[in-house]
């Protein structure tokens, strides 16, 4: 069979060469074609210090709300696929959940099963079925091309070894589509399948990586059937697209295809631009041509593209390839919007730590630097001195009663002397009486209990 189809895959190959040329050559004429950005804009370097309540937000403002749910649902991709879908025994025919015993860690998950995991988590899974026109139209099936099936709005095609979930809120009246990222060979050779490729949506002829667009393909059909199908139901006005890394520049390609195929959809909902269609993705690589990362400025407005300060994968290069959205640069102290590629390159000059440049790609980082900041924007600065007076008044008596494990400090944290990382007893430790007055009078003591600075 690979000897077989040697001749086709040559001949593809020689396509695609033949294509980048061109494309490079044409780039080289037209390298002064002006940048098209986002409607939505920001200063240069914007750096984010206070929290926009979601009430008093601008359409297509930055949105940590927004974030928060987005990192959440790209973990949920991660989750969902790693634990359901992937089984050797299982015929494809059979994708399909008949009893609680063989549900997933996900879909219980998203179930509502495990409270804790799930604690501000408000998409569900889509039904099996809606009613159009009358007639109940089934929305797990055989996927109309390749191997695969869609269930519960979990998307499985084998060949590409693409994954997705599709979600829904409809109080929110919104549509998830979560791309998941690299998580097999399959997905890797995609990655590095760099050479152009056509993509199939616009109004002049776009290009894009011809990995990414093979594994876009591949689902869309069934995607676009399923969304238009839930549209019908008169439920819904906004479809939200996120992904991490690999599905990162999926959900970008998929938010233009969307501006497209759901044009009159959306456009029927009445709400701006910058509200029906949305787009946040974390850790992406760069995949689209100029023209066509310029077009997808001007269709999806409201996309920010996240980036951990060290994370390799953004940084990435690919032969005239771009990325597209709002950029965003954050670590664990701060985040900047709109923020200058070429002058920021990392927060911190010290690149020893190599380790960090993989471990900032995972998407549990993205999250807990996300939590961090929604955490840091609601406190006011009269409460964070009150937080640092506590630090240290419980720090420095109880350095003197308590066995305590003092690490070597890292590089971020050097400039920060209250930074320190320290590893404390299992027992809980209380809190001391004048400490428990400093927080309890910063933020009430109806939220700052005697039980919980009795057992901290």
């Amino acid at each position: 069979r690979p000897l077989l189809s040697l001749p086709g895959n040559l001949w593809r190959f020689g396509q695609s060469v033949t294509l980048a040329a061109g494309l490079w050559t044409r780039n080289l004429v037209t390298a002064a074609e002006e940048s098209v950005e986002s409607s939505i804009k920001y200063p240069v370097n914007y750096e984010l210090d206070e929290m926009t309540q979601e009430t008093n937000r601008e359409s297509g403002r930055f949105s940590i709300e927004y974030a928060t749910l987005a990192a959440r649902l790209a973990c949920f991709s991660y989750l969902e696929g790693g634990m359901y879908w992937r089984s050797d025994t299982r015929l494809v025919d059979s994708f399909h959940v008949t009893h609680p015993s063989q549900f997933s860690m996900g879909m219980l998950a998203a179930s509502n099963r495990f409270s804790a995991f799930v604690q501000g988590f408000a998409p569900d899974l889509i039904p099996n079925s809606v009613v159009v026109n009358g007639e109940s139209v089934s929305l797990n099936t055989q996927l109309s091309s390749g191997w695969g099936r869609i269930n519960s709005g979990l998307l499985k095609e084998f060949d590409s070894d693409t994954d997705v979930v599709i979600m829904h809120d409809v109080k929110k009246e919104t549509i998830y589509i979560m791309w998941q990222g690299t998580q097999s060979t399959t997905d890797a050779i995609n990655d590095i399948r760099f050479l152009p490729r056509y993509w199939p949506y616009g109004d002049q002829s776009y290009f894009a990586s011809d990995g990414f667009v093979r594994s876009h393909e591949a689902v869309i059909v069934d995607i676009k059937n399923t969304l238009k199908s839930l549209w019908s139901t008169n439920q819904y006005k906004k479809i939200f697209v996120v992904g991490h890394s690999l599905g990162g520049i999926l959900a970008n390609l998929n938010a233009h295809a969307l501006s497209y195929l759901m044009q009159k959809e959306l456009e029927g909902t009445g709400l701006p631009k910058e509200e029906r269609l949305v787009c946040y993705t974390f850790g992406a690589p760069r995949g689209m041509t100029w023209e066509l990362r310029n077009d997808y400025n001007k269709r999806v407005p409201h996309s920010y593209r996240f980036r951990n300060d060290e994370d390799i994968v953004p940084r990435i290069p690919s032969p005239n390839k771009y990325h597209a959205g709002i950029p965003v640069i954050l670590d664990e102290h701060r985040v900047v919007l709109n923020f200058d590629e070429s002058a920021i390159s990392s927060f911190i000059g010290d690149k020893s730590e190599l380790s960090e440049a993989f471990s900032d790609h995972h998407i549990s980082s993205y999250l807990s630097h996300i939590i961090g900041l929604k955490s840091r924007l609601r406190v006011t600065p009269e409460q964070s001195d009150e937080i640092e007076k506590a630090f240290i008044s419980l720090v420095e008596p109880t350095d003197e009663k308590q066995v305590w494990t003092v690490l070597q400090p890292t590089e971020k944290s050097k400039t920060n002397p209250l930074a320190r990382y320290i590893k404390v007893g299992v027992d809980p430790v209380p809190l001391p009486v004048g400490v428990k007055a400093i927080l309890q009078e910063a933020f009430g003591k109806e939220k700052v209990t005697d039980e919980i600075c009795d057992n901290l």
